[in-house]
């Protein structure tokens, strides 16, 4: 329960990096689901971290805070058009996440996950939606990509973006 912030506190004792992968789903209500989990619970993990003096600090974002279904031309990490309010969500977060970092010193890797989805129906849906394949990220390649993050020098904030590889022309620009 991310709003118990006695328990954040125990769970982050002597962590020497949170991966932060806990978020209310997309289709969640705005205030009774999302508001309690994606931003009051995101508040406390970074508040918890940085009582326990956490110095690294990695953020599942969402590709849902640039809207991307469909888009051709050039993205950047410093797009912020959310979807929807799980979006919006996303974005508040990557605010804190930044002014964790300008405040408190802590190195936060902020990524913009791509489609990962949860059943055959979601697939189906994803491909289905113009640009929808272009989003996807697989199970294998996001554990491998988390991985990858652990093992690679910290970087005071950055954000970057995570899908597996697209066939055609890549649209994602990695740099500020």
């Amino acid at each position: 329960d991310l709003t118990d912030f006695k328990s954040l506190q125990k769970a982050v004792n002597d962590v020497d990096c949170i991966i932060h992968l806990a978020a209310c789903s997309d289709d969640a209500d705005f205030i009774s689901k999302l508001v309690p989990s994606n931003v009051i619970g995101v508040f406390n993990v970074f508040e918890a971290a940085r009582i326990a003096g956490v110095k690294r600090f990695i953020f599942a974002s969402s590709c849902q805070s640039a809207d991307l279904v469909g888009k051709k031309e050039h993205i950047s990490v410093n797009d912020r058009f959310p979807t929807d309010h799980y979006g919006l969500t996303k974005l508040w977060a990557e605010d804190l996440a930044q002014m964790y970092t300008r405040r408190f010193g802590i190195a936060v890797l902020v990524i913009r996950l791509g489609w990962v989805v949860r059943s055959l129906s979601e697939f189906e849906h994803m491909k289905s939606l113009p640009g929808g394949k272009e989003l996807f990220l697989s199970h294998n390649d996001l554990r491998e990509f988390f991985r990858c993050c652990l093992h690679s020098p910290p970087t005071p904030f950055s954000i970057v973006y995570a899908f597996s590889k697209q066939k055609g022309p890549e649209i994602f620009d990695m740099e500020p």
